[in-house]
């Protein structure tokens, strides 16, 4: 019996083409799952957008101003010293779209801006979910279940993603010019808006 030689060109042949449907499979998968983050990205940005609460235009024509020199300086520095801050996301709205939602977290000028949901009966649910309950590489920021709103501590897990969304800027908190430029966090709940201080950060292992 003839035993059948493999020509050296099939050979390489078949390595080309086992080489091109490798190269082909990892083309597929990148561009999945930028496709995929790209949508999370829109996703959050339209959410956003139908959460924002406008600020109302300001009138055409100002009021007299207070004769009264001495009360209106009262009132300008009793302003700078306690500021009324407003919530920046209809929070009631977005719990109607989804009753997950406990509120809004966000730090000016930087990506940290996300609603903040909260299961107590399923802790992870959205560790891989989006807003709209589907499945999401990039997941919704989310309270620890043993916590509430009312915890004097509140812990809040979020994915550090490579794309520079979700809490990846949290990193940048390793450098103090980052800080001196982000010192404040901003929490909004259905009760209350609150301006955090940071004050301290701490880099854990997960081992």
């Amino acid at each position: 019996m003839k035993k059948t030689k493999i020509n050296q060109k099939h050979l390489l042949a078949i390595f080309a083409f086992l080489l091109s449907a490798v190269v082909v499979f990892c083309g597929v998968q990148i561009w999945q799952e930028y496709s995929s983050r790209q949508k999370d990205i829109d996703a959050f940005v339209e959410l956003a957008e139908l959460a924002e609460i406008k600020e109302p235009d300001e009138p055409k024509e100002t009021a007299e101003l207070d004769t009264d020199g001495d009360a209106e300086n009262s009132d300008t520095q009793e302003e700078q010293e306690n500021p009324v801050l407003t919530p920046r996301h209809d929070i009631p709205l977005l719990i109607s779209q989804n009753s997950d939602c406990i509120g809004w977290i966000s730090i000016d000028n930087t990506a940290v801006d996300y609603p903040v949901m909260h299961t107590p009966d399923w802790p992870q649910k959205y560790l891989r979910m989006n807003f709209y309950q589907q499945y999401s590489d990039s997941g919704v920021p989310f309270l620890d279940y043993r916590c509430t709103l009312e915890s004097d501590n509140l812990i809040i897990f979020g994915h550090n993603m490579r794309n520079g969304t979700m809490f990846s800027s949290l990193d940048g908190y390793k450098r103090q010019e980052y800080y001196e430029a982000h010192p404040n966090l901003l929490l909004i709940t259905p009760e209350q808006t609150y301006l955090l201080n940071l004050f301290s950060g701490y880099v854990a292992s997960v081992e």
